[in-house]
C-alpha cells in the first residue's frame, strides 16, 4: 500500500474511534442531543455493538500493517486495545446523565472484537495467497500440490 493510502487508513481509523467514543458518551434525555437513543430500539442498539467493534479492529489493524501483512501478535495487541477501549467507554457511561454501565454491552463489544479479529485473519490469509508465488501454499510451509515421493 502506498504511503498516502496508509495515512488515509490511519486517519480513518482514528476518526472512527473518535466517532465511536462520541456516540457512546452522548447523554440520554434532555438537551440538544439528548433523547437520540430513544429513536432506536434497544435490540438494534445492542446489535450495533458487534459490527461497530468488528470494524474498529479491522481499521486499527489495517492502519498498523501495510497490505494486510500483519502478524498475529499485532492483531492480538489490537484486539486487547479495542477491548480496553470498549470497557473504558462502558465505565465512562456510568458518569453520563441518562447512561449506565452495562455488562451486556461490554460483552457485545468483546464479541465484536472477536468477529473483527477473525475477519482480519481471514483477510490476511487471502492477501497471503494472492501474493504467494504460483504453486506455493498460503504460508510457504506447505508442499506443492504436485509433490511426489522420489522413486
Amino acid at each position: 500500500m502506498k504511503r498516502s493510502g496508509r495515512k488515509t487508513i490511519r486517519v480513518l481509523a482514528g476518526a472512527y474511534a473518535a466517532a465511536l467514543a462520541a456516540v457512546s458518551l452522548l447523554p440520554a434525555g434532555a438537551g440538544a442531543l439528548g433523547g437520540w437513543d430513544r429513536r432506536i430500539a434497544p435490540t438494534v442498539q445492542n446489535a450495533v455493538h458487534v459490527p461497530a467493534y468488528a470494524l474498529l479492529v479491522i481499521l486499527a489493524v489495517s492502519a498498523l500493517s501495510p497490505a494486510g501483512a500483519f502478524r498475529g501478535r499485532t492483531l492480538a495487541w489490537v484486539a486487547i486495545a479495542c477491548c480496553l477501549f470498549g470497557l473504558v467507554l462502558e465505565i465512562a457511561q456510568a458518569a453520563i446523565p441518562g447512561r449506565v454501565f452495562s455488562w451486556v454491552d461490554g460483552l457485545l463489544n468483546l464479541l465484536g472484537v472477536a468477529v473483527g479479529a477473525v475477519a482480519a485473519t481471514l483477510w490476511r490469509r487471502g492477501v497471503r495467497r494472492r501474493l504467494a508465488p504460483d504453486g506455493a501454499g498460503g504460508t510457504g510451509s506447505e508442499a506443492p500440490c504436485d509433490a511426489r515421493p522420489m522413486p
